[in-house]
């Protein structure tokens, strides 16, 4: 019974890890997004963040593509 809890959990660690994978691999941003991005100059975000959280995540992105306001 133990081998088999072990086992068990050693596939769900497994699958967490795998699923994780692609996930990180999301921070590559293609380049003629960016470029379309610098001519349209802005983003429409729509989240039900509370506005704390919002302006978080808002200053993140300004700080990383300050050549996109949100609006």
């Amino acid at each position: 019974m133990k081998k088999f809890k072990a086992l068990v959990f050693f596939c769900s660690v497994l699958v967490i890890f795998i699923f994780r994978l692609p996930a990180s691999s999301q921070e590559m941003t293609d380049p003629k997004i960016l470029e379309a991005a610098k001519k349209e100059g802005q983003v429409v975000w729509y989240t039900i963040m509370t506005l704390d959280q919002g302006k978080q995540v808002v200053d993140r992105f300004q700080a990383k593509y300050p050549f996109v306001k949100p609006v």
